[in-house]
């Protein structure tokens, strides 16, 4: 018999050996038991006053209340853990409200948090669990001072003037470059409503200073219609393939230049929830956030001078016009196609082209 031949009776001889294997004894579904399927990480934020961890039971009965034992290390009074949860009648499931006061927790401080059901007997296995530990640390955002913000969502909505106002700005105190801006439109010029139930941030990611994005969609607390029901809400077109999982076109990235962000025209958008769809914002190409610390840009800036041969003011007042005028011309930095000329041989008085 050759070597190969050999190999393969001995690969078929040991297909058909008897192994002797004793299965493991089932493990009885717990009557109540943690998920394991649960994210252990807990970043407690600003605003943020309570965290709910979801408490199961095996059948739907009755009104049931079950004892919780728990430890918070290093010792901690802004978080409590309730001794005791119930589970309403014909319910499965209970949360288990973990509560923070965040003026007496410390920034910064890893917390461990462990939570365990009492007096039920329960086997922990890869799906369930009488104990779960978590890992907790309270990271409030940075506030950085006063922003220039301009708006160009709702001017593109209702096609009315790009408004310029100071915002509170935030940066997240581990992701640099990631800003939020807190409550944008709350004192909006124009007559609206506002939602104050509670904090409406605008998240920009700007964490690459050439591929700054807004991600969507965010709730904005405004509305200028009030008939809405509901809010407008905020995003970009690079927010939105991803949120779709489609390719992105990295043309509609904005940027972050000498502390200030800026998108292309046509490259944000904004929604209300009356028909769920997103009309491209950014019309003007004038949104724009300015950094604390940072100056704005002109508003105007010179470009050189021109020559203009009169063929509006010579006419209406019988002249004839002069073959050329030398005229200073300015263009908008952030939107080249708005220009004006300043005449030297007129009159000081500006035209808009």
């Amino acid at each position: 018999m050759s070597l190969i031949a050999g190999a393969a009776a001995a690969g078929f001889t040991a297909c058909t050996d008897e192994v002797d294997y004793t299965a493991a004894e089932p493990v009885a579904p717990a009557s109540v038991y943690f998920s394991t399927a649960v994210n252990n990480e807990i970043e407690i934020v600003d605003g943020m006053d309570s965290y709910d961890v979801t408490i199961y039971r095996s059948e739907a009965g009755a009104e049931q209340v079950v004892n919780i034992s728990s430890s918070v290390s290093p010792a901690c009074e802004g978080i409590t853990i309730p001794s005791t949860v119930t589970f309403e009648a014909g319910k499965n499931s209970a949360p288990v409200t973990m509560s923070f006061d965040l003026d007496k927790i410390t920034i910064n401080l890893d917390y461990t948090i462990t939570v365990s059901i009492e007096g039920e007997d329960v086997t922990d296995t890869p799906y369930y669990a009488k104990t779960l530990t978590f890992n907790a640390k309270y990271l409030p955002w940075t506030n950085l001072g006063k922003a220039i913000y301009r708006d160009d969502f709702i001017a593109s909505l209702y096609r009315i003037e790009n408004l310029q106002w100071e915002v509170e700005i935030q940066e997240h105190p581990v992701t640099k470059g990631y800003y939020r801006l807190v409550d944008p439109y709350k004192n909006f010029a124009y007559n609206h409503l506002y939602d104050d139930s509670e904090i409406h941030y605008l998240y920009i990611n700007a964490t690459n200073p050439k591929q700054v994005w807004i991600e969507t969609w965010q709730q904005s607390g405004i509305t200028l219609d009030p008939d809405l029901d509901g809010f407008y809400m905020f995003g970009s077109l690079i927010g939105n393939s991803l949120l779709q999982g489609q390719d992105i076109d990295p043309a509609n990235f904005g940027t972050l230049e000498n502390g200030i962000i800026k998108f292309p025209p046509k490259s944000l958008l904004i929604g209300t929830p009356v028909d769920g769809k997103g009309y491209l914002a950014n019309a003007h190409g004038l949104f724009k956030v300015v950094l604390p610390g940072y100056e704005d840009e002109p508003e105007w800036e010179e470009v050189g001078m021109c020559n203009f041969t009169d063929g509006f003011l010579s006419p209406a007042i019988g002249e004839t016009a002069p073959a050329i005028s030398v005229w200073s011309s300015w263009r908008i930095p952030q939107n080249p196609a708005r220009s004006c000329s300043f005449p030297q041989l007129l009159p000081r008085t500006l035209y808009s082209t």
